[in-house]
């Protein structure tokens, strides 16, 4: 018999989908069962394994699972023993430590290709004497840096320099993702014990710049040092010639500054 429904009636009509387990349930002695647990058979067989990429004995050896299919993208050696799973094997990675002179030479240094993401620059595969390795030749970031690093008394560096830095790190005040800002702790409070030294307290980084010797107990501060300045106590006779006293470099000077008027690098001819 068939049966017509109303355009009002099909509107309310509902279609309800049955669950997967609600099918097995009502068809239990079906043939619908097997072929569900040959389907789940075959998802398993393809499924991609459990390989930890931290496996304890696998990473000791600078190591990470990964799937045995992929094992021709290993820069290095395989070990099947160190990763657990049929499916496993251990890639132990080329340390690629020793960096030849072509690579050095554009002040870069190798590492291993799968470890080309961290490198902060631009990675050059002929320059490193080894098929597993890379020449990472980072990118120049002191060069230049721009005013909102410049105001927080920063400077930018590479960020794979960044446990060089003696103070903060905000990367966003850099102009490019592979340099950072490094925020120097300011050194402004100079103790006794250093003054007594005719010194100054500054930054660590800072410490090129200073024109006679560094102290880094004397500061208070881990990041800060005691820069002991060259005393230019002599005075020859092209600087007191134009009423000038030789300074250091460092020290202020009421008048103006003539560096070539003095015999120490470390001093300059202050004219009055």
């Amino acid at each position: 018999m068939k049966v017509t429904c109303s355009p009002e009636q099909q509107s309310k009509v509902v279609v309800v989908t049955p669950r997967l387990p609600d099918i097995v349930d009502r068809h239990e002695s079906s043939s619908l069962v097997p072929s569900i647990e040959r389907l789940a058979s075959r998802v398993a067989r393809h499924a991609p394994p459990d390989c930890p990429s931290a496996a304890k004995y696998c990473s000791q050896g600078n190591g990470l699972c990964i799937d045995v299919a992929d094992q021709e993208s290993c820069s290095g050696r395989t070990v099947h023993e160190l990763c657990s799973g049929d499916r496993c094997t251990c890639c132990m990675k080329h340390p690629c430590s020793d960096t030849p002179w072509p690579c050095e030479n554009q002040h870069g240094f190798c590492l291993n290709l799968m470890d080309r993401d961290k490198c902060a620059g631009r990675a050059v595969d002929a320059l490193c004497h080894n098929t597993h390795c890379t020449c990472c030749v980072k990118e120049e970031c002191s060069s230049w840096t721009p005013p909102m690093c410049l105001e927080v008394n920063g400077v930018c560096m590479n960020r794979l320099d960044a446990n060089r830095c003696f103070g903060r790190l905000a990367k966003q005040l850099c102009n490019s993702r592979h340099c950072t800002c490094c925020m120097k702790d300011r050194c402004s409070d100079t103790p006794d014990s250093c003054l007594r030294e005719n010194g100054v307290c500054i930054n660590k980084m800072d410490s090129p710049q200073c024109y006679g010797r560094t102290e880094d107990h004397l500061c208070p501060g881990p990041h800060c040092t005691c820069c002991k300045k060259h005393r230019c106590e002599n005075t020859p006779r092209p600087c007191s010639s134009r009423g000038g006293t030789c300074i250091n470099i460092m020290d202020t000077c009421s008048g103006i500054k003539v560096k070539e008027l003095c015999h120490n690098y470390k001093c300059t001819c202050c004219i009055p």
